[in-house]
């Protein structure tokens, strides 16, 4: 599957909120703590990423191709699907010579308005920040109610701007 996705930084997630509740969106996931584990090698890392993905919804697989970006638009394929058991998992990539190379806590809500994803997500050492998942057009569309333009997205990894090194990050 095709993921067209922007970020836009440093947002006020009560006035978001707000906003989508004023508008009705449908609450996908309640707020919550997820970890996310990344796994790579030399090869894999040419092509992409595996995330291992744990919440309150489960545990899911999740295969990333290269990123690609476009206007602010993060673009790439991506592949999906529920796991049972991510310790099982982790030992057998392991078993296969890939490396963990980042293991990130977040705070995440996920809500769906005008046929989008919206996450309003926190990380440790970085301000909240809203992800949008959907059409070029539908994601300009909550763009534009949450006050924002496309000036507003962030072209490349958020890692940069906050001068983070590393992507092992955990809440205290």
């Amino acid at each position: 599957m095709k993921e067209i996705e922007v970020k836009i930084l440093e947002i006020n997630p009560k006035k978001l909120r707000e906003i989508l509740k004023r508008k009705k969106a449908k609450l996908i996931m309640p707020k919550n703590k997820q970890g996310n584990y990344f796994y790579s090698n030399s090869e894999i890392e040419k092509k992409g990423v595996i995330r291992l993905r744990t919440n309150i919804s489960g545990q899911t697989i999740t295969i990333k191709s290269k990123l690609e970006f476009s206007k602010g638009h993060k673009i790439m394929k991506e592949f999906e699907t529920k796991v049972e058991n991510i310790k099982e998992i982790m030992k057998g990539f392991e078993m296969l010579g890939l490396k963990q190379i980042g293991c990130v806590e977040v705070i995440r809500e996920d809500l769906k308005l005008y046929n989008c994803l919206i996450s309003l997500v926190k990380m440790p050492k970085i301000p909240y920040y809203v992800e949008i998942e959907g059409t070029k057009k539908n994601i300009l569309k909550v763009t534009k109610l949450f006050g924002y333009s496309e000036k507003d997205y962030h072209p490349e990894l958020i890692y940069g701007k906050y001068k983070i090194k590393t992507r092992f990050l955990k809440f205290k």
